[in-house]
């Protein structure tokens, strides 16, 4: 830099670099001015200290770094989008791509990206749900989302409408997870529960079954006839003294 100025190529210049002081290391910005007095050439130099914003900007890259790390390895993706219908993506964090199989860029090029791959069944509601984000503020839905492998993926997504404390501005921020192992587990239970309801109905006995305190939980068909009584609910919660053989 130095030789740029007196050669004439540059007339300001400015380094920045580490200085050791004793154990310490010290940062040090430099700015030099070149200027002609009587045909010759003078450098103007001024040392700053800026050791502290440089730890300062190390802190940041730090901290960047380890957040970009954490967005890496969580199972939860990370977005921003406008704060206005219908609401395009502006951010999304890298591990859509491990999670989904697209890279952020590739969700990112399209405005459309993420409303094409919901599941044609889902879309509606899901239109329905981002629809009542502007005036509640945050709306949380579930939604089939077709990954890059071809299956469709059940997805937890939260939406937040939050504002800039500086800027006044507003955005989006949402979150979203993979819980296709949790309505998976969801169905098979409940397809059990109808399948041990079907088998309780149709056996030619009465059956009930209550709690500790001896209170009615739930019976059978053939239970309600006998008792009189028309459904389910009006068995739940009672015990053999509020049931119409006790007053006979």
């Amino acid at each position: 830099a130095i030789h740029d100025l007196l050669a004439g190529r540059r007339t300001h210049a400015e380094v920045e670099g580490p200085v050791r002081n004793g154990k310490s290391i010290q940062w040090f910005v430099t700015r030099m001015s070149a200027f002609h007095i009587d045909g010759e050439i003078y450098l103007a130099i001024v040392h700053e200290d800026a050791t502290a914003r440089h730890l300062a900007m190390q802190e940041r890259v730090a901290t960047e770094t380890r957040l970009q790390q954490l967005l890496i390895g969580s199972p939860v993706v990370i977005y921003s989008s406008k704060a206005s219908s219908p609401y395009h993506l502006t951010f999304i964090s890298e591990n859509a791509a491990r999670q989904f199989g697209y890279a952020p860029e590739t969700i990112l090029a399209s405005r459309d990206f993420w409303i094409e791959h919901v599941h044609p069944d889902d879309r509606e509601q899901f239109m329905a749900y981002t629809s009542e984000l502007a005036d509640a503020g945050r709306v949380t839905h579930e939604y089939r989302f077709l990954c890059h492998d071809g299956r469709h993926r059940w997805i937890r997504d939260e939406l937040t409408i939050v504002q800039d404390g500086h800027t006044g501005m507003r955005q989006v921020i949402g979150c979203c997870v993979d819980i296709t192992e949790r309505r998976a587990a969801e169905e098979a239970l409940l397809s059990q529960q109808q399948l041990l309801h079907s088998v309780i109905s149709d056996i030619p006995n009465t059956v009930f079954w209550k709690d500790r305190e001896s209170r009615y939980l739930g019976c059978n068909d053939h239970f309600l006839r006998d008792s009189g009584l028309e459904s389910t609910n009006s068995v739940v919660g009672k015990t053999d003294f509020d049931m119409p053989w006790s007053h006979e």
